[in-house]
């Protein structure tokens, strides 16, 4: 028999490490492998989209998801669509999407006074139609948005954000806008807005988009968000960003519109007026820049003078003032007609020229696109549509500044100057590499190293067999490899790592394996989440559940017979409630996992950029199924893995992945409910760091809960402390296992 072991254990020595450790590194690496080609295979942080302006109505699209229509909107506090019914999932009421949403709504529409019965509640909004202000009352709920990259000159690749927050509209909603659109896109500086949701930190866009409006219909223009280059002629890769000027942008936190203050408006360099203007307001569904009437008048008669001896023509609704247009000479920049100018405060001109001050109305009428806004209007001065056309028009969100170009026909490009033919690179995988081939090879290349690790577990478990009836020390408790001496004699080689039993059992080797343990769980799972995104798509319910089923077996099998691998307050309390647990050990338990959360949640943040907020945990389907499915779900794991953790000293080769598929499976029924906590500690790691604590209750007391009965159940069906006969087998595994330790 000794010939025997020694033939199993040299081959063990060839080895040099166990496969299953092998398989489970190898594993790990292979992931590492295809996540960081995906990821390093975007280089690009800015996005583009094609924007189209209608003819009938003159409001412009932006295409996301590539070909549906939104109206774009610089003032709306969130977008809006029509959704199927009961397609899109709602947005509980007391969530803080909610509240940013409902924030913002316009006093002209506000909710209803209705106190829910229902529960779960849904968040419910009022979208408005930008044209005819009327209203709905509507749910919001989140989908997805696909857009697409871009090197500055072209569209590289396209990106999916899932769970964008949008509200749903009735078909009431969209009266007087484009035939054939999906719905509103608002790019106001709202946190619901476009900008805001496409410029995660960890995905590198700026928050800032820059937008360049089409003067024709037949045309399109375009939105970049992010930093850029915005080139808008190709192939020289002119970047029109460097012809910007800038000045200050506005904001009144009680509305998502932008606001710039000017010191003077002139036209052909005489001030109209010296009086500043702060609440000059920005629109895209304004089709004509408007006055207040006092402002009007006055403009109005500063410009007939400038244009003395220029005959005029009948008014054509809905301007008050045209001229015979072939009196009128042409320049590079539209008719040949007084400039004017914005000024501002830090001597920077918006300069507005005759390509965006007349608007030709047929034959031989030209008609000034200013119009009168009413005596007592909402803003004094709006800027509509028509003057932003063909000027490329950067809303910096991080530095609070406007940046503009004026017209673009100076430098003989337009807005539809971008190229959007899709520019293939190298370095992006052939068509039929997907995400889901590449989940299919990284499953089948787990599939081979499981089985191979199966067939060395058997050859281990079989050497335990035969060595218990080996004569061992009972107390030799040395960690090394293996050895054959030259008499053929098992021999330990104690130079490679040893730990004296006084340390194996102390409080603080325990507590900070304990920390350690959890820091590696949730770093871990913070780091597919971060690394998903910046492959473009998010973290799915498979790469989650195998994230956290892979950390836990290597956590298991690494720290399990040194504190039991709790890595979860539920699990400590749990064994402390039902026993053997010793009370007296739980508050540093707890204290460690927390702050082995913490710590985590805060070097992901660091590391990835990645907010906080991402890796937290919400009802997904309301609070009572959240609850219940954290509840089972940990009584499920527990269930199943009581004995790995109640006994340490049992762990046993197969231990580390029973526990992690435990840990798979309970993520796998629970994530689409709850998002998979059922870990005390997983949820409050994030809400510590980023200090919200939404529902955070559920995710304490339902897996504590349902930790317990899940330990309570396992005791009672295996009669552990009571008084039976124990079974031959069993006893005499559990001394074949004491003489290894």
């Amino acid at each position: 028999m000794n010939s025997n072991i020694n033939q199993d254990l040299q081959m063990l020595i060839r080895m040099k490490k166990p496969m299953f450790t092998i398989s489970l590194v190898n594993l790990f690496i292979l992931f590492l492998i295809f996540t960081h080609y995906k990821a390093s295979a975007q280089p690009y942080t800015t996005l583009v989209a094609p924007v189209k302006k209608d003819a009938t109505t003159s409001l412009y699209t932006i295409i996301l998801n590539s070909d549906e229509q939104y109206v774009v909107d610089l003032s709306a506090p969130f977008s809006w669509q029509c959704c199927p019914l009961h397609h899109y999932p709602p947005v509980a009421c007391m969530s803080t999407e909610c509240f940013q949403a409902q924030y913002l709504l316009s006093p002209s529409c506000p909710l209803p006074y209705t106190k829910s019965t229902r529960r779960p509640c849904t968040c419910m909004v009022t979208p408005i139609n930008p044209r005819t202000k009327s209203c709905a009352l509507a749910q919001l709920t989140s989908t997805n948005l696909t857009i697409s990259w871009t090197d500055g000159a072209n569209p590289t690749a396209k990106i999916t954000f899932s769970d964008q927050y949008l509200s749903c509209a009735p078909a009431s909603l969209f009266d007087s806008l484009p035939r054939g659109i999906v719905g509103l896109a608002s790019l106001s500086w709202a946190p619901l807005a476009l900008p805001a949701q496409f410029s995660p930190p960890f995905l590198g866009v700026g928050r800032k988009f820059a937008i360049c409006l089409p003067s024709t219909s037949s045309g399109n223009g375009v939105i970049f968000f992010g930093d850029g280059p915005y080139n808008l002629l190709p192939p020289t890769k002119f970047d029109v960003s460097s012809l910007l000027s800038y000045t200050t942008l506005l904001k009144n936190p009680k509305s998502a519109d932008y606001f710039i203050g000017i010191k003077a408006l002139s036209i052909s360099g005489n001030s109209i007026a010296q009086s500043p203007y702060e609440g000059i307001k920005l629109s895209t569904v304004v089709p004509y820049t408007t006055f207040r009437t006092d402002i009007y008048e006055l403009f109005l008669k500063f410009f007939k003078k400038a244009m003395k001896g220029i005959p005029r023509t009948k008014k054509v609704s809905p301007f008050s003032t045209c001229f015979n247009a072939s009196a009128i000479g042409f320049s590079r920049v539209g008719l040949h007609v007084p400039q004017i100018d914005l000024e501002f405060a830090n001597g920077k001109n918006w300069t507005i020229y005759g390509a965006n001050s007349m608007k030709q109305v047929g034959g031989d009428s030209a008609c000034l696109a200013f119009l009168d806004g009413g005596k007592t209007p909402e803003h004094s001065i709006v800027i509509g549509s028509f003057q932003m056309e063909d000027n490329l028009l950067l809303f910096d969100l991080d530095e609070s500044r406007l940046g503009f170009s004026s017209s673009l026909y100076f430098e003989r490009i337009t807005c539809g100057s971008f190229n959007f033919t899709t520019k293939i690179r190298h370095q992006t995988p052939p068509d039929h590499i997907t995400k889901k081939s590449i989940r299919a090879a990284i499953i089948r290349c787990y599939a081979m190293h499981v089985s191979e690790s199966v067939m060395m577990l058997l050859t281990y478990q079989n050497y335990y067999s035969r060595a218990s009836t080996s004569s061992q020390p009972k107390n030799d408790r040395e960690l090394g490899y293996l050895t054959t001496s030259s008499n053929g004699n098992v021999a330990r080689n104690n130079h490679v790592l040893k730990f004296p039993n006084q340390i194996n059992t102390s409080l603080i080797r325990k507590v900070l394996a304990e920390a350690l343990g959890t820091f590696m769980l949730m770093f871990c799972i913070g780091g597919i989440v971060a690394n998903m995104r910046f492959m473009g798509v998010e973290a799915g319910l498979l790469e989650y559940a195998a994230t956290a089923g892979l950390t836990v077996t290597v956590i298991v099998f690494s720290i399990g017979s040194i504190s039991g691998a709790h890595v979860n307050p539920a699990v400590t309390i749990a064994f402390a409630a039902v026993g053997p647990f010793p009370w007296s050990e739980v508050p540093f338990y707890v204290l460690a996992q927390v702050g082995g959360s913490v710590l985590a949640t805060y070097t992901g943040k660091l590391v990835y950029t990645i907010k906080p907020e991402v890796m937290m945990t919400r009802p997904l389907h309301g609070c009572t199924s959240a609850f219940s499915v954290e509840l089972i779900s940990t009584f499920i794991i527990l269930f199943l893995s009581t004995s790995l953790i109640s006994e340490p000293q049992s762990l046993g080769p197969l231990s580390g992945f029973v526990a992690g598929v435990a840990i798979s499976l309970g993520v796998l029924i629970s994530g689409p409910v709850s998002g998979g906590s059922m870990n005390p500690a997983r949820s409050l790691g994030p809400a510590l760091v980023s200090w919200r604590f939404d529902h955070l209750w559920i995710y304490v007391v339902a897996p504590t809960i349902g930790a317990i009965a899940g330990v309570l159940a396992y005791r009672i069906l295996r009669l552990q402390g009571w008084s039976c006969k124990p079974d031959p087998s069993h006893r005499t595994l559990q001394s074949s296992q004491s003489s290894l330790h």
